[in-house]
């Protein structure tokens, strides 16, 4: 372990999967009084080849940390999970004391919320028209990136026996309130019931780019300030009210060509089953929520 990180930063990391909810869990987990959420979630530290100069930087994150109160240190950066550089990097600075969180979902899901994530990333551009092309071509090009088994057995390898908490998300959220008193009691800190059950960072894409802009503008009159600034952001607790009701009839709705069902068929939801049967036949697993 590095010399400078062996006051108890962080004791908790998260891996991944982009897309699969991660910004919901970890805001609640934030909320939660025994736990340090890095104040940038995503410090991707451990992504860089030498993070040695970064070192003091990646402590100012966790400034707020008190020995006292917080049990959980954590950050949660969805790119360690892409490659076994990063995971080695994580293994030569923190050492193999650290539990791991690493949600999941349905192939399907994760690649209609990757569509909507490319479509307002990209909102006036190609990729509006040819998305779901877009989404398929860095799928071939990047495959063991995306693919959870492939990922999870590079993970493995520098990690062989390492505990980790695997959340499902869609079964995470039909019942969130329990799920979330699994993981708090599987990461050692008390049950804890003051948190908005809202989904964060969820990505909506209009059907038409230029009425939610000029919605926005519209409301910018009304909400000066702070409030000004909630307009242009995902987490739905925050967006004012009318704001969230035109958003949602102005809702771009996703239909799955022949291509991209075909790859998710044929592919993806092979993978996403093998997946499955690989934590559930790893001893060092627990999967939230627990569904015996």
């Amino acid at each position: 372990m590095h010399k400078k990180l062996q006051k108890g930063v962080p004791n908790v990391i998260g891996l991944g999967f982009a897309k699969c909810g991660t910004s919901t869990i970890s805001r609640v987990l934030a909320e939660h009084p025994e736990v340090c959420l890095s104040s940038i979630k995503e410090t991707n530290l451990f992504s860089y080849v030498v993070p040695d100069e970064y070192i003091d930087f990646y402590l100012s994150l966790f400034k707020h940390y008190n020995r006292e109160r917080h049990k959980i240190v954590m950050e949660w950066s969805n790119e360690y999970i892409r490659n076994i550089s990063n995971m080695e990097n994580i293994k030569r600075f923190l050492g193999d004391d650290i539990t791991f969180l690493l949600s999941y979902r349905n192939p399907f899901d994760h690649f209609r919320s990757l569509y909507f994530y490319y479509i307002m990333t990209d909102p006036y551009g190609d990729c509006r028209h040819n998305c779901q092309r877009a989404i398929l071509d860095k799928y071939h090009r990047r495959n063991p990136w995306f693919f959870y088994d492939t990922c999870f057995e590079r993970f493995r390898k520098v990690f062989p026996d390492s505990r980790v908490l695997v959340i499902n998300f869609e079964d995470f959220t039909k019942n969130i309130k329990m799920s979330f008193n699994q993981l708090f009691s599987h990461l050692g800190i008390s049950s804890f019931e003051s948190y908005s059950t809202k989904r964060h960072n969820c990505t909506i894409a209009p059907k038409n780019i230029f009425i939610d802009k000029w919605l926005r503008r519209f409301l910018l009159v009304f909400y000066q300030g702070k409030k000004g600034k909630v307009l242009y952001r995902a987490d739905w607790r925050y967006k004012p009210y009318w704001l969230r009701k035109i958003q949602k009839l102005n809702q771009l709705e996703m239909v799955l060509d022949d291509n991209a069902r075909e790859f998710i068929e044929d592919k993806f939801l092979p993978r996403y089953v093998r997946f499955e049967e690989i934590v559930k036949n790893d001893p060092n697993v627990i999967v939230i929520p627990d569904r015996r």
